[in-house]
């Protein structure tokens, strides 16, 4: 039972640091592209396909107001605001990536998210964020080792 939790603990940090790498990057390519445009939701699209973990991404203007996102079965929440959200006022204290606690969504289910700050390539002026959408318990599912059968 103990190896059992172990792997599924070293499993489950391990989705978390690819996510957290995966952010990293889009946030690069984000800080050279901006908020919106067709390059903004090519790398948005790409986050969710590449990840089956992640329901959706979107950007957020420095108000924390949704500017982008996908897929295109969320727009509907385009333009709302997400400033009150923890992990939104835990990065602009600390301007580092932030993980939520399980919370209430947007998107009118419960879940987890990843934000990181994206700062303008050439004056690196903080103009939003990036966030991405999953649920815990798909990571934890996904981790699990099969059963041994003794």
């Amino acid at each position: 039972m103990n190896n059992q939790l172990t792997h599924t603990k070293l499993n489950v940090d391990n989705e978390l640091h690819k996510l957290d790498n995966t952010l990293t990057a889009s946030v690069q390519m984000l800080a050279i592209y901006g908020l919106d445009g067709p390059e903004v939701r090519t790398v948005l699209r790409e986050l969710v396909s590449n990840n089956s973990l992640i329901i959706n991404a979107a950007t957020s203007n420095a108000q924390d107001i949704l500017v982008a996102i996908e897929p295109t079965s969320y727009k509907g929440i385009e333009g709302m605001d997400i400033s009150q959200q923890e992990q939104n006022l835990w990065m602009h204290q600390s301007m580092l990536p932030e993980m939520s606690n399980i919370i209430p969504l947007v998107e009118s289910f419960p879940g987890v998210v990843m934000v990181a700050p994206i700062f303008d390539s050439i004056q690196h002026k903080f103009i939003g964020s990036l966030s991405i959408v999953f649920q815990p318990y798909e990571s934890i599912n996904k981790s699990v080792a099969p059963a041994q059968t003794v």
